[in-house]
């Protein structure tokens, strides 16, 4: 009989073995020039593309939820199952829970299974629906939260720093003084196309993939996104957001040099049991 220590036990997810890692302390590191060592509370560390220090949340235990923290976590893209073991550590640890439409919905019911359930708030945003949350309004419920002195989970779906305004929402936090942390989630960007048996790369076929918003913000002058470079570049292009849109940046893709031959698909409900996928 082996005798492995709690760390070395293998977790068997989904027919695969892996092992158990525990994080005991995570300690400030030099991203910047002006990090500097942490409090009790958590570390200062210099994010440049916050403009400012950010105060992120120091895991003192496995699986602890500290107080007065946001944890900007990615649920995934739509199967439970895929959601990671920190994200579920927090889930079931945390006072409140701010979630977004993307969510699946067996996820905020399991919450509501929990001895003391945490606060749940909805900000869920749909395109062109008045009545979705305003980012100035989600922003301001999480630091209230936070400043009440609650451990937040920022529960996102995909993973927070893909197309989810993550960064958006953790320069907020950094400026009010908040602690955060991030913790990634598997983005539809990679899991869609696997559930539909579609590497996004594959040797001697696709050596790069490129992930790409068909939604780019209103508000500015011109758009971000340069078309013919994408269509000359040779990588698998995978595009989030992109239906309404869809017949102008195929015209802007072919019109760049892509062939109109390219094998395409478009997939609906990524890993949920509604998933469809044409091709």
């Amino acid at each position: 009989m082996r005798n492995d220590t709690a760390a070395e036990r293998g977790l068997h997810v989904r027919g695969i073995r892996r092992r158990a890692h525990h994080i005991w302390r995570v300690h400030a590191v030099d991203l910047a020039p002006c990090a500097r060592p942490g409090s009790a509370n958590g570390a200062r560390v210099g994010f440049p593309w916050l403009g400012c220090n950010a105060r992120v949340s120091e895991r003192i235990l496995p699986g602890a939820a500290r107080p007065a923290t946001v944890y900007l976590v990615g649920a995934g893209p739509g199967d439970p199952g895929l959601l990671t073991v920190r994200a579920r550590t927090l889930l079931d640890a945390c006072d409140a829970v701010v979630h977004d439409a993307l969510v699946a919905p067996e996820l905020i019911a399991l919450l509501g299974a929990r001895p003391r359930p945490p606060e749940i708030h909805f900000v869920g945003k749909r395109g062109g629906d008045d009545a979705s949350a305003s980012q100035e309004a989600i922003n301001q419920v999480l630091v209230s939260l936070a400043r009440a002195g609650k451990s937040v989970v920022r529960l996102k779906g995909g993973d927070p720093f893909v197309f989810g305004r993550g960064s958006e929402e953790a320069q907020v936090l950094a400026q009010a003084g908040i602690a955060f942390e991030v913790v990634p989630g598997v983005t539809a960007g990679i899991a869609g196309p696997a559930y539909a048996g579609i590497p996004v790369t594959h040797r001697g076929m696709a050596t790069a993939v490129t992930f790409v918003t068909g939604h780019e913000d209103p508000t500015k002058p011109s758009a971000q996104t340069d078309w013919p470079a994408l269509a000359r570049s040779g990588s698998t292009i995978v595009l989030y957001m992109g239906l309404r849109r869809l017949p102008t940046i195929v015209r802007a893709l072919v019109s760049g040099g892509l062939s109109p031959d390219t094998p395409a698909a478009c997939i609906q409900w990524a890993t949920t049991a509604r998933q469809q996928t044409v091709a």
